[in-house]
């Protein structure tokens, strides 16, 4: 951990299906479950709810205030990545299991320095619907990009997530972005992401994909995946 430096970590979920709900992109409380492998599909009984964004924000607000990790030795006990466990796992034994953070954990507030100093970020989530806007649409005139470059106003947006997205790049072409944003493009099968950050404000430190869930059988499209990205400001 540096000292003094500013730690930003954003990820997305994706949603492993063009058909999937337009809104799941920003906040979606629809279930996957814990899985048991059946018939290609997870199932349990057991539903966990899925948040889309990890860096959380309020609904009325176009940015948000993250506490600076300025306390190396504060931090140095405490993961940069991943939440406590509360000892409870779900799907034990199976490919997509893992252990749940405590029911008051959550990222509203930077765990390793309370009253550290804040800095400001403004994020934008988009999910594409890329086989209709792109596929069917030939993206209609560069509509996403445009839409991006006019609600990002004059301070314009530090990070940017992308669900259903096949091609970041264009995305970032189509908003006259390309010069100013490093994207990041995640595609496995179904899964369709992208990130993109101010390259003039972060450096990248890290970052990965993961698969983590699978959509029940009902409603089976595949699996799901996260995406991730860790800057220092």
């Amino acid at each position: 951990m540096v000292a003094a430096s500013s730690l930003l970590r954003l990820a997305t979920m994706v949603a492993a299906s063009a058909a999937s709900v337009g809104a799941a992109a920003v906040s979606d409380a629809e279930s996957t479950s814990s899985c048991r492998a059946k018939g290609g599909a997870c199932t349990s009984g057991q539903e966990v709810s899925q948040e889309h964004l990890l860096l959380q924000m309020q609904s009325n607000r176009s940015s948000v205030e993250v506490r600076r990790h300025s306390d190396a030795s504060a931090a140095a006990d405490t993961p940069i990545l991943g939440f406590p466990s509360s000892g409870e796992m779900k799907a034990s034994g199976l490919w997509c299991s893992v252990q749940t953070p405590p029911d008051d954990w959550n990222l509203k507030t930077c765990p390793f320095v309370p009253s550290a100093a804040k800095t400001r970020v403004k994020v934008l989530t988009y999910n594409l619907f890329w086989w209709n806007l792109f596929g069917q649409k030939g993206g209609a005139d560069r509509s996403a990009g445009k839409l991006i470059a006019k609600t990002a106003g004059s301070e314009g947006y530090d990070l940017m997530g992308f669900q259903e997205c096949q091609n970041v790049g264009l995305v970032l072409r189509d908003a006259g972005l390309s010069d100013d944003y490093t994207g990041l493009q995640w595609s496995d099968g179904d899964i369709a992401l992208g990130l993109a950050f101010h390259k003039g404000r972060f450096e990248r430190l890290e970052g990965s994909t993961e698969k983590v869930a699978e959509d029940r059988p009902e409603q089976w499209y595949g699996k799901r995946g996260a995406q991730w990205v860790r800057l220092q400001d």
